[in-house]
C-alpha cells in the first residue's frame, strides 16, 4: 500500500475527558481536504485513562491507526519523536489535543503547503492564556528569532505542517529528539499562517515555568553558533573600548564613564567574571549534551503500542500490557 498524503502526529497528556472530541474534530477536518491520511496518537505518560481511550479509538476510528504508550512524562519533543517513527506520510501534521488548538483550521496549513512551503507554522493570532504563560512565551520567541534569523511570531505554537524528507533528514530517535529550531534552519520555505486558540475546557497545561525556562536552553545551546558569534564580537569590542579609555584618560575625561578609579576597575573585573561565568555554563551545557549523546540516554521509552487490527492483548493485563 502506498504512504498516505499526510500523517497527524497528536500527543496527549491527561486528555482523557477531551481525546475523543478532539479525533471527531480532526477527522472532519482531515476528510474535507480529499486526501488519504493517518492518524497516530501518543499518550505522553498520562496519569488518567488517556491511553485506555487511545485503545479504543485505535479500534472504532478508521482513520486512527497507532497508538503509543510512553513510560513516563517525557516531554513533548519526545512524545512528538516517538510519534513519527510510527509516521509515513508524505507530511505531517503535529498537533496538541488539548482543544485549545482548533483543528478546522489545518486549511490555511493545507493550502501553504500547495503553495509549496516546506514547513508551515500556525501562529496564535489572539492568545488565550493568562500572562503568567503569556510573558515567558514572549521571551522566549524574542530570543528564538535572534538565534535562529528565522522572523517567526510564535515559535511556541504547536500546531505544524512539516515535509517528511525535512524530518527524515535529522535521523530522530530516542537518543535525538525532534527539535523545531533546527527543523527551521533545515527549511528553505517557510510560511506561518493565523490560528485560532482557546481557553483550555478541561486540566491544566504540562508547561511549568521550569521545563519553558529549559525547553528555552536547548534551543538556545542547538542555535548557539550565532549567539556565540555575537557575543564574541560584542565582548571583543567592549573590551576594546575599556583599554581604549583608561589609556586616554589622562588626556580625555569623557563624561560617559567619569575618570578612571578603583571602582571602575573592580565594577569592570567583577562583570568580566561573571560574564565568564555564563559563558563556562553554557560551554558546559553543551558538554553534558556531548556526554548524553556519547552514552545514548533514551529520551523516552515506549511501554506498549497497539496498531490497527492487531489482536487483543492476552492475559487480561488491559492497559498496561506490553504489546
Amino acid at each position: 500500500m502506498s504512504p498516505p498524503f499526510l500523517s497527524a502526529v497528536i500527543t496527549c497528556l491527561n486528555e482523557q475527558a477531551t481525546l475523543v472530541h478532539f479525533v471527531d474534530q480532526l477527522v472532519r477536518a482531515l476528510d474535507r481536504q480529499g486526501f488519504a491520511y493517518e492518524i497516530v496518537l501518543v499518550d505522553d505518560g498520562s496519569k488518567d485513562q488517556t491511553f485506555g481511550v487511545i485503545r479504543e479509538l485505535v479500534g472504532t476510528r478508521p482513520g486512527v491507526v497507532v497508538g503509543v504508550d510512553l513510560m513516563k512524562n517525557a516531554g513533548q519533543a519526545a512524545a512528538i519523536t516517538a510519534g513519527l517513527a510510527e509516521a509515513r506520510g508524505d507530511f505531517v501534521l503535529m498537533m496538541d489535543s488539548d482543544l485549545q488548538l482548533v483543528p478546522d483550521d489545518l486549511d490555511l496549513l493545507v493550502a501553504a503547503v500547495r503553495r509549496g512551503a516546506d514547513f508551515v507554522n500556525g501562529y496564535r493570532a489572539d492568545r488565550r492564556d493568562p500572562w503568567r504563560r503569556k510573558l515567558p512565551s514572549l521571551l522566549a520567541n524574542w530570543v528564538m528569532r535572534r538565534a535562529s534569523g528565522v522572523p517567526l511570531r510564535d515559535f511556541g505554537c504547536t500546531f505544524r505542517l512539516v515535509n517528511r524528507r525535512l524530518i527524515s533528514a535529522f535521523r530522530l530517535g530516542p537518543d535525538r529528539v525532534l527539535s523545531i529550531p533546527m527543523l527551521i534552519s533545515g527549511a528553505g520555505r517557510i510560511e506561518e499562517v493565523p490560528v485560532r486558540h482557546q481557553p483550555r475546557a478541561h486540566g491544566k497545561s504540562g508547561w511549568t515555568f521550569r521545563k519553558l525556562w529549559r525547553y528555552n536552553g536547548d534551543n538556545v545551546v542547538i542555535l548557539a553558533e550565532p549567539v556565540f558569534q555575537g557575543v564574541g564580537l560584542g565582548s571583543l569590542l567592549l573590551s576594546a573600548l575599556l583599554v581604549l579609555r583608561v589609556v586616554l584618560d589622562p588626556w580625555l575625561h569623557w563624561s560617559v564613564l567619569g575618570p578612571v578609579s578603583n571602582g571602575l576597575v573592580l565594577n569592570a573585573v567583577a562583570a568580566s567574571a561573571l560574564f565568564l561565568t555564563g559563558l563556562v555554563c553554557v560551554v558546559g551545557e553543551f558538554v553534558v549534551r556531548c556526554h548524553r549523546g556519547v552514552v545514548a540516554r533514551p529520551a523516552y521509552v515506549v511501554r506498549q503500542r497497539v496498531v490497527k487490527g492487531d489482536p487483543p492483548p492476552a492475559g487480561g493485563e488491559g492497559d498496561r500490557a506490553q504489546v
